[in-house]
């Protein structure tokens, strides 16, 4: 295919019925380059190459930049992992590879590729990292995946059976709220946003809560909880495909962790999906004791690469 045949569209003039297609017929299973995830996430903030009669695209996020002198750049959101190629056939990546050349000439700030994706090599100026992502297939019973859990995890999850921990789970947009709130309370015990400042955690507590509230319109997402007499220990935010379930917003407070609400909340998700063929998506993570975390449970490295200046 031509160079010349891909084209930058913008948001409001895309055809989103043809690009929609795309997205969700390939074979990721991930939400985060469908059309309503990125409207909410960005607020409309985004663009997208497309190869020919959309034979093949891919999206960018587009931001004001404060260490740009708010030029805008193209940069992945926090709460969006992947994003990359999407087309038709078994590997639109390795047939349109013109799109890594044009995104390589935008010189991203940062952008990630889906787990499908071995990019090229990116020219002077950009790094490619492979970057850690811990999934479990769902598809067995559970008695089955409880045998694969680590010891010591079980051992965690006996103890805190023992204390009456309950998991609930609600869709309740309320909740989305109390969620932003508990996790900002947390952030100093660890957790997805551990790096950001305050003030950048109360930021992304709006971009979140648009994407809380439009997931649950779509009845696509789900909160699950542990709760011990009416306290809130432990929380997260789901988001639902059909072929993956993905743990994008979590916390444990300080109390939580030392009754092991934080595992018994995700035994509590692996109870509810088990035998189901869907894969449960953790979002990471590089950081060693959060991955030690994951890795209890018998999740695999399903690794994707990162771009970045």
């Amino acid at each position: 295919m031509a160079a010349g045949m891909i084209r930058q569209v913008k948001r409001r003039d895309l055809d989103l019925e043809a690009y929609d297609r795309l997205v969700t017929g390939c074979s990721t299973g991930l939400p985060y380059a469908e059309s309503w995830f990125l409207d909410a996430l960005t607020g409309g903030n985004w663009k997208v190459l497309v190869s020919g009669d959309y034979e093949a695209v891919l999206p960018l996020p587009v931001k004001r930049s404060t260490r740009h002198f708010f030029r805008k750049v193209i940069a992945q959101p926090i709460m969006c992992q992947q994003l990359g190629v999407y087309g038709a056939g078994e590997s639109p990546h390795t047939a349109v590879p013109e799109l890594y050349e044009r995104l390589y000439e935008m010189r991203p700030f940062a952008y990630s590729f889906n787990f499908n994706e071995k990019p090229p090599e990116p020219p002077p100026g950009l790094k490619l990292l492979r970057m850690p992502n811990y999934v479990l297939s769902t598809k067995p019973a559970y008695i089955d995946l409880y045998g694969e859990y680590s010891t010591n995890l079980r051992r965690n999850l006996r103890k805190a059976k023992k204390t009456g921990l309950r998991v609930e789970v609600s869709r309740d947009v309320r909740f989305a709220e109390e969620l932003i709130r508990f996790k900002n309370s947390t952030m100093k015990s660890g957790g997805q946003w551990v790096n950001l400042s305050r003030q950048s955690r109360l930021k992304y507590a709006k971009p979140a809560m648009r994407l809380m509230r439009a997931a649950l319109e779509r009845k696509s997402g789900v909160f699950a909880k542990v709760v011990l007499d009416g306290e809130l220990l432990s929380a997260a935010f789901s988001i639902n495909t059909i072929e993956r379930s993905v743990y994008l917003i979590a916390a444990t407070n300080s109390k939580g962790k030392s009754m092991g609400a934080g595992h018994f909340l995700v035994d509590g998700i692996i109870r509810k999906i088990a035998g189901r063929n869907v894969v449960l998506d953790f979002e990471g993570s590089k950081v060693p004791g959060i991955a030690r975390f994951f890795k209890m449970f018998g999740s695999v490295d399903q690794p994707y690469y990162h771009l970045h200046r």
